[in-house]
């Protein structure tokens, strides 16, 4: 029993609880109010298309899978649930679609995660080679973390200090400029 009616996440909670326990049709209800409550929330979308998609209701699914999509065109979980909505109510072609869509996405999220690991690995070798007063490595491990994101301000002021510490006044000048572009 839900004691707060209006609570969106506690609706949402409830039924992701019932589809992690195997009760898809239990979870229906619970997240139709979620998604009465709020209607442009992606995520609520996506769990009730699962919903749906779990009780044997793949055009239903289809349905709050477009939705959850229409709201974040990213979402590639919703992706590859809507690939398999189609492929559950016959439409081979679509379900292809949409699968290959969602590899395109996957393959995308993990290019950006390792070159996030790049960035805070160059980044992290740049502050500590600076604390341990090694400044041609910090400066050179910024730099490599400056070419993996161009518009991040913390490093291009992470180089700044290193060149000021170096007696390079006007390239720390220009660090500094860069960080506000």
């Amino acid at each position: 029993v839900i004691t707060s009616p209006d609570f969106a996440e506690a609706h949402l909670l409830l039924g992701h609880v019932y589809l992690r326990v195997g009760r898809p049709p239990d979870a229906e209800p619970p997240l139709r109010r979620a998604a009465a409550l709020r209607p442009r929330d992606a995520a609520v979308r996506y769990q009730l298309g699962q919903a749906l998609l779990q009780a044997g209701r793949p055009s239903e699914a289809v349905t709050e899978l477009q939705e959850a999509l229409s709201l974040s065109p990213d979402y590639v979980e919703a992706r590859y649930a809507l690939g398999q909505a189609y492929l559950r109510a016959g439409d081979a072609q679509k379900a292809r679609q949409e699968m290959d869509a969602f590899r395109r996405g996957h393959e995308g999220r993990e290019r950006d995660a390792s070159r996030r690991q790049v960035y805070f690995s160059t980044y992290n070798l740049g502050v500590d080679a600076e604390a341990r007063g090694d400044l041609k490595q910090a400066a050179a491990a910024l730099k490599q973390a400056i070419a993996v994101f161009p518009q991040d301000e913390r490093a291009h002021l992470q180089l700044s200090q290193v060149y000021e510490k170096q007696g390079l006044k006007e390239a720390a000048m220009e660090e500094r400029r860069r960080a506000q572009e």
